[in-house]
C-alpha cells in the first residue's frame, strides 16, 4: 500500500494508516468523512472528502481537488467504505476498559452512594430544584443553585454509573454467551464428527463379518468345476422332464454347498433351496386355475386366479436340502403366491411395493426383478403386518416362520430370467434359498456373494426354462387326448 497524505492540511510524510485514523475519527465526531477506493493497474488510488473539500491522491501525489467526476470516470467502478483496523481496536480497548471498570466490586459500591446522596439531595432541595427546574440549575436572579446543581450531578453519574453498570453486564454476557456457543458448535462439530467415524467403523466392522472363512475360494473353485460339468452334460442330450428335474436339483446342490461354505456358521445350520415357477393366469386353462386356486395362500378366498397376473408355483420336485443328496426336500409341500396385476410404473415403485398387494419374499422379488433378503422372523413379521394387507392375509403370513417350521429362520430369493434377455423380458421363476437359524447380515453377504452365483443362476435358469416349456408341451398333450376322448 503506497503512502499517501493530504498536502496543505495533513503533509505529504503522513502514513495511510494515519489518514484513516483522522477520517475514522472525523466521522465519530460526526463530520461527513469517506474514503473511495479504486485499483488502477496493481495501484491504489484514494478519494478523500471532507465536508465536501474533495482530493484524489494517487502514488502518493495530489490528482485532482474539488471535481473528481472525470478521474472518478476514468477510474474503475468499484468503491468501497475503507474501516480503519486500527480504530476500531482502539474503540474494542477503550470499551473493555470501561467494561471492566463497571464489573467492578467498587463501582457497584459508587454507584449505590451517589444515588443515596441524589435521593438525600432530593428530599432536602424539592423546593430548590422544583424552582430551577429546565432552567440549567440557576433562578431568576443568576445566582448558582448549589443544591439542586448537586443534585442533577449526582443524579446524572448515578444514572451513567447505573446504565453503565448494566450496559457491561450485558456485553459480558453476550461475550460468555458468544463463547459458550463457538465451544458448543466445536463440540457438535466434532461430536458429528466423531459419530460419522464411528459408522463408518462400524460398517466396515459389518462388511469384515460378512466376508468369508478362509479357505472358501479354494472350495468355490471345485463346487464351480463340478457344477460346469454337471451343466455341459445335462446340455449334450435330450433330457425327459425328470431328467431336467435332476439336473435341476444338481445345481441346486451346488449353490447350497456354495452358500453353506460362504456362512461362518454353515457347519451349524441347516440349508435348502427350491425353484418357483411363473404361471401367468392368462395361459392356464380351467383345470390347471384349480388345482393352482386349491394351494394358493396369502390371498383372500374369494379372490379368483383370473383376477390375478398370474402366481408363483412352487414345484417340489425342483428342491433340495443340505441333509439329501439330490432328492426332492421332504419338508417342502407344495404351494402358490399371488402376483397381482400392475402397471409398469407401480412396477417400477421402490418405495413401498406392498401397497400394490405385492407379498414380502419371492413376490418382491419377481415384481422388483431383483434380490430380496429376509434375515430373521421378526424382520418377516415386519413386513407381513403391513396396513396394505387384510387381516385374514396378516394372520396368515404371520405364522410361515413359526417354531413349527423351524427349517425355515432366514431366507433370500433371487429371480431368475429368459435366457439371454435379461435385461429386456420379465422373471420366469424365483430361487429361494432358506435355512433354520436366523441370519443378521444376509443382506450385506448377499451383496457379495450374488456375483459368485451367476454361474449357478445361468445353468439353472437355461434348465428351468427347458423345464417349463416341457411342462407346457405335457399339459397340451394331455389336453388333446383329453378333447379327443370326450370327443
Amino acid at each position: 500500500m503506497p503512502d499517501c497524505g493530504f498536502r496543505r492540511n495533513l503533509g505529504t510524510g503522513k502514513s495511510l494508516s494515519f489518514v484513516r485514523d483522522i477520517f475514522e475519527w472525523l466521522r465519530h465526531l460526526g463530520v461527513s468523512a469517506s474514503v473511495t477506493e479504486w485499483n488502477v493497474v496493481g495501484q491504489r488510488a484514494k478519494f478523500f472528502d471532507i465536508e465536501g473539500d474533495r482530493r484524489c491522491f494517487y502514488k502518493g501525489e495530489l490528482v485532482v481537488e474539488n471535481d473528481m467526476s472525470a478521474q472518478a470516470d476514468a477510474l474503475p467502478s468499484r468503491s468501497t467504505n475503507v474501516p480503519s483496523t486500527c480504530v476500531r481496536q482502539k474503540l474494542f480497548a477503550v470499551a473493555d476498559f470501561f467494561e471492566r471498570t463497571f464489573l467492578l466490586p467498587f463501582f457497584g459500591a459508587v454507584t449505590t452512594v451517589f444515588g443515596i446522596v441524589a435521593g438525600y439531595l432530593g428530599s432536602h432541595y424539592d423546593h430548590e430544584i422544583a424552582n430551577t427546574f429546565l432552567q440549567l440549575a440557576y433562578i431568576s436572579d443568576r445566582t448558582l443553585a448549589v443544591g439542586a446543581t448537586n443534585f442533577w450531578s449526582a443524579t446524572f453519574v448515578f444514572a451513567v454509573c447505573f446504565a453503565g453498570t448494566f450496559w457491561a453486564q450485558a456485553r459480558s454476557s453476550q461475550r460468555v454467551m458468544d463463547g459458550m456457543r463457538k465451544v458448543t458448535d466445536e463440540i457438535d462439530r466434532k461430536s458429528a464428527s466423531l459419530v460419522e467415524r464411528s459408522q463408518e467403523i462400524n460398517e466396515r466392522v459389518r462388511r469384515l463379518h460378512t466376508l468369508p472363512p478362509v479357505g472358501f475360494l479354494e472350495k468355490y473353485r471345485e463346487i464351480v468345476v463340478r457344477s460346469e460339468s454337471a451343466f455341459a452334460i445335462a446340455s449334450t442330450r435330450k433330457l425327459e422332464l425328470a431328467d431336467i428335474a435332476l439336473a435341476i436339483r444338481t445345481q441346486l446342490k451346488w449353490v447350497l454347498n456354495t452358500v453353506q461354505k460362504y456362512d461362518a456358521d454353515g457347519d451349524s445350520a441347516k440349508y435348502g433351496a427350491n425353484l418357483m415357477l411363473f404361471r401367468e393366469s392368462a395361459k392356464l386353462d380351467q383345470a390347471e386355475i384349480e388345482r393352482l386356486e386349491g394351494r394358493l395362500m396369502f390371498v383372500e378366498r374369494a379372490v379368483s386366479l383370473t383376477k390375478l397376473h398370474g402366481v408363483l408355483d412352487l414345484v417340489v420336485e425342483l428342491s433340495v436340502s443340505s441333509e439329501s443328496t439330490f432328492e426332492a426336500d421332504s419338508n417342502l409341500e407344495a404351494f402358490a403366491l399371488p402376483i397381482p396385476k400392475l402397471t409398469r410404473a407401480e412396477q417400477d415403485d421402490t418405495n413401498d411395493r406392498f401397497q400394490y398387494g405385492v407379498l414380502p419374499g419371492a413376490p418382491d422379488a419377481f415384481v422388483s426383478r431383483r434380490e430380496t433378503v429376509i434375515e430373521t422372523p421378526e424382520m418377516w413379521n415386519e413386513q407381513a403386518q403391513s396396513e396394505h394387507f387384510s387381516l385374514f392375509v396378516r394372520r396368515q403370513m404371520s405364522g410361515l416362520l413359526s417354531e413349527k417350521k423351524s427349517w425355515i429362520q432366514s431366507f433370500f430369493c433371487i429371480p431368475l430370467f429368459v435366457p439371454d434377455q435379461e435385461e429386456s423380458s420379465s422373471p420366469f421363476a424365483v430361487l429361494n434359498v432358506h435355512r433354520d437359524l436366523p441370519n443378521n447380515l444376509a443382506a450385506e453377504k448377499l451383496e457379495l456373494l450374488s456375483p459368485l452365483l451367476v454361474p449357478f443362476k445361468l445353468a439353472i435358469g437355461r434348465l428351468a426354462w427347458s423345464y417349463l416349456k416341457e411342462c407346457n408341451n405335457h399339459c397340451a398333450a394331455s389336453n388333446g387326448v383329453e378333447n379327443r376322448e370326450n370327443h
